[in-house]
C-alpha cells in the first residue's frame, strides 16, 4: 500500500528505490511504498532558475553537485547534492512521460552524485548473486530480464543499473524498483496484457509494466556482466580487460556529465575496479524472440558452472 502523508504543509508520498527512502510530491506508482522516516531524497515541485556553468547540451547544464535537464513539452528537472530532485513541469505535460524523465536521467544523476556507478542496463539475482545485462536502447536487455524473471529469477533493476564500486570492497548491485519498459512485441511474447500496461509517451508504442511485489532490500554481490550483441547463434565469450573497460564506459548512463561535474577520474577508477573484480562477457544471440528459451538455458548453465 502506498504511503501518503503531509509534511511541512506539502502533500507527500513515501517510496523506496535503490536503497533510498524517498519523499515525493510527485506520484510515482512505479516505485515501491516506503516508510515515513527521515528521507534520503526529497522530490518536490518548484520553480527552477537556470544557471550557466558547464553547458553540456542545449537543454542540459551541470556542475559538481548540481545538474539540470530541460525537455521540451515536459519541463525542467534539477538534481542537487544527491539529496534533492526539483521538478518544474510545463502546463499540460504528459504525467507518464514526466515520470519517465524523473525516474530515468534525473534519478541516474542523483545516484551518480551519491557515488554510485550508473550503467544503462538491467539486472537480476540468479543463484544468489547479481547479474547485469548492458546494452543501448532496443538491444533487448529489458526483454531478457523480463524473460529470465518469468523463469523464476529475481528481478533487480531495469534501465538504471547502480553499482557500488569502492576500493577494497566487493562490487555490489543496488536493487532498483519493480518496473520494466517493453515494446509491444516483447510484451505479447511474454504473454502480458498490453491493455494493462502504461504507454510511456503518447507518440511511442513502448509500454511500462510494474511487476507484482517489491524487490529484495539487500545489496547483491555482482557475479558477472553480460554485454548484449547480435550473432548467428547464442554464444558467451569473455572480454579481455581493455575491451571490458571500453564497454563499461560506453554504457555509462549520462556519460556526457562526467567532465562538467569533474567526476571523470572517479568514474574511471570505478570502471577499473569493476573490470578487475567482475568477469565481463559478450552475450551474442540472434535478433529473434523465438530463441529466448535457448538463450536463457545458455545463461543458466553458464552461471551454474
Amino acid at each position: 500500500m502506498e504511503l501518503f502523508f503531509v509534511c511541512k504543509w506539502r502533500a507527500m508520498f513515501s517510496y523506496v528505490a535503490y536503497g533510498l527512502n524517498i519523499e515525493s510530491e510527485v506520484h510515482l506508482p512505479e516505485l515501491s511504498a516506503g516508510r515515513s522516516t527521515r528521507p534520503d531524497v526529497i522530490v518536490r515541485r518548484d520553480r527552477i532558475d537556470t544557471f550557466e556553468p558547464n553547458i553540456t547540451h542545449r537543454n542540459h547544464r551541470a556542475c559538481f553537485d548540481d545538474i539540470q535537464f530541460s525537455y521540451d513539452g515536459v519541463g525542467r528537472f534539477r538534481v542537487r547534492r544527491g539529496r534533492e530532485i526539483v521538478v518544474a513541469a510545463e502546463p499540460g505535460a504528459d504525467s507518464t512521460f514526466l515520470r519517465v524523465c524523473l525516474l530515468g536521467p534525473a534519478l541516474a544523476a542523483l545516484l551518480h552524485q551519491r557515488g554510485l556507478l550508473v550503467l544503462h542496463g538491467s539486472a537480476l539475482k540468479m543463484n544468489g548473486q547479481g547479474i547485469a545485462f548492458l546494452g543501448g536502447k532496443g538491444w533487448g536487455k529489458s526483454t531478457l530480464a523480463a524473460y529470465m524473471h518469468s523463469r523464476g529469477h529475481t528481478f533487480l533493476a531495469d534501465d538504471l543499473v547502480a553499482l557500488g564500486a569502492r576500493l577494497g570492497e566487493p562490487v555490489q548491485l543496488t536493487p532498483g524498483f519493480p518496473h520494466l519498459k517493453l515494446w509491444p512485441n516483447s510484451a505479447i511474447y511474454l504473454q502480458l496484457d498490453l491493455n494493462k500496461m502504461t504507454r510511456l509517451h503518447p507518440a511511442v508504442e513502448k509500454r511500462g509494466h510494474r511487476l507484482d511485489g517489491d524487490l529484495p532490500p539487500a545489496l547483491s554481490n555482482l557475479r558477472s556482466i553480460y554485454v548484449l550483441d547480435i550473432g548467428d547463434r547464442e554464444m558467451i565469450e569473455r572480454l579481455e580487460p581493455r575491451q571490458a573497460f571500453v564497454e563499461l564506459v560506453r554504457h555509462t548512463f549520462l556519460a556526457g556529465y562526467l567532465a562538467p561535474t569533474g567526476t571523470a577520474p572517479v568514474h574511471l577508477d570505478q570502471c577499473a575496479k569493476v573490470v578487475s573484480s567482475v568477469p565481463i562477457y559478450s552475450l551474442r544471440r540472434p535478433r529473434t524472440l523465438l530463441r529466448l528459451p535457448e538463450l536463457a538455458g545458455l545463461l543458466e548453465d553458464h552461471i551454474a558452472n
